[in-house]
């Protein structure tokens, strides 16, 4: 069969036609054809014995690289990598393989440099901190520096002349802190009285003017430190282990000492300051003894507040009414501006009358004129109603109260007609329950 030559990649027809001279056959089919064109770069000169150049080109997705050789290459498989060449010559070639079809292309490309260099080293000891003048520059860490002489064609370098540079460098060896009290007086004999860096230097055997070691030894200075501190309270006040009825100034000092032993590196004069106790006074309204159903006023005095420990009350004064004849004890807290306070108890004790009064009208008028309107127990205030009741001729009940209260003559809305009725009352008394019974006349 022929050879058939693309000039470029793509989809082509190809028809074949088979005949014998009387016959023919015909058989159509397409044909793709896979076009790769490698690029390796620009073949690459540098003058410098060391340089770094990038090779390739950008990638295509459907292709695969390979590079030999591999060395001086960052990666070897992609279509870009980076030389770093090191005095060498290269002759590098890209192999590209496109991976659908397996088809294969090849490029190559020249990386080399121009060694042919004279070079002349010096080598150089300097003490630390000095420097030396190299190509009309000064020079002073340890390190090769280098001059450049250019070929004729002026591209290229001739010769190169290299200073080996060595600084000599100092050893510091740095100590703990040493710890004074107040002073130090160093092996010259000088005093220091605040903290300082002690520096000792000791001569290099090599290089006589320079400093091989510095021994480094801070010197801590503690110097006393006095302040004042005032604390506060109520009298009597217990500070430190002491008990203060009055203020004191400066009564007291407290050495504290530093983190090292032997000084003292704060000295602390206490300020005493004591408040005098508020004086907490109760004032009754009416003496001992106090008779019973009367009501005393107690009075608390000596602070700005105030609280009765029985009651919960805040005010200066509480109001207690004799219910009872048993002695009844009341205790204040009184404070003052300084929060100091004081309490006091007072003891109320009650007494009974010699007896108490308490009468029923033998009748009433309930004809609205302000007189008599109304059936009440006469009686004063030592004496309670349990049980008041009215009752009709025929026992019907047609009032009843538990306080002191009257019956104005009504029942069930209606006025009650005039008649004689029964009244039953049940009085609670210093002396128990009383039980009384009698009548009295409605009047209309």
């Amino acid at each position: 069969p022929p050879v058939l030559n693309f000039p470029n990649g793509g989809t082509y027809p190809i028809r074949l036609i088979v005949t014998n001279g009387s016959c023919q056959d015909t058989m159509e089919k397409m044909i793709t054809v896979v076009q790769i064109m490698p690029n390796a770069g620009r073949d690459t000169f540098n003058c410098l014995g060391a340089f770094t150049t990038q090779l390739g080109e950008s990638p295509i997705s459907d292709w695969s690289y390979s590079w030999t050789p591999t060395k001086f290459l960052n990666d070897p498989n992609i279509a870009d990598p980076i030389c770093n060449i090191v005095n060498d010559s290269v002759n590098y070639i890209l192999e590209i393989t496109d991976r659908s079809s397996g088809c294969m292309a090849y490029d190559t490309v020249v990386v080399y440099t121009n060694r042919n260099i004279a070079s002349k080293t010096t080598k150089q000891r300097i003490c630390f901190g000095d420097s030396i003048l190299f190509n009309n520059n000064y020079s002073k860490t340890t390190n090769l520096y280098y001059y450049t002489i250019k070929k004729t064609d002026g591209i290229c370098d001739s010769f190169i002349d290299v200073l080996d540079l060595n600084v000599l460098q100092k050893q510091v060896f740095i100590y703990t802190p040493k710890i004074h009290c107040d002073f130090y007086i160093d092996g010259k004999g000088k005093q220091h009285d605040t903290s300082y860096i002690e520096q000792d230097t000791i001569r290099s055997k090599s290089l006589l003017n320079c400093d091989s070691i510095i021994n480094i030894t801070p010197r801590e200075i503690f110097k006393k430190i006095y302040k004042e501190k005032t604390v506060q309270g109520c009298s009597p006040f217990l500070y430190n282990g002491k008990t203060y009825i009055t203020s004191k100034a400066k009564d007291d000092s407290i050495r504290i000492r530093g983190a090292y032993s032997g000084c003292d590196s704060i000295i602390e004069y206490i300020n005493v300051i004591v408040y005098p106790t508020p004086k907490a006074e109760i004032t009754p309204s009416i003496p001992n003894p106090v008779m019973y159903k009367q009501t005393v006023t107690l009075t608390a005095s000596g602070g700005q507040t105030y609280l009765w420990l029985q009651t919960g009350s805040t005010n200066s004064e509480i109001d207690y009414k004799l219910n009872q004849i048993q002695p009844r004890l009341f205790t204040v807290r009184v404070t003052d501006d300084y929060n100091c306070w004081d309490t006091v108890s007072y003891i109320v004790n009650g007494e009974l009358p010699d007896t108490c009064y308490y009468g029923f009208p033998n009748a009433f008028t309930p004809n609205q004129d302000g007189l008599n309107d109304e059936y009440i127990p006469n009686m004063d205030e030592c004496a309670e109603i349990k049980v008041f009741a009215i009752y009709d001729r025929w026992g019907e009940k047609v009032f009843e109260t538990n306080q002191l209260k009257g019956w104005n003559g009504v029942y069930k809305g209606k006025p009650a007609p005039k008649a004689v009725y029964l009244y039953y009352a049940e009085l609670i008394t210093p002396w128990g329950i009383k039980i009384h019974k009698g009548t009295f006349i409605l009047i209309r």
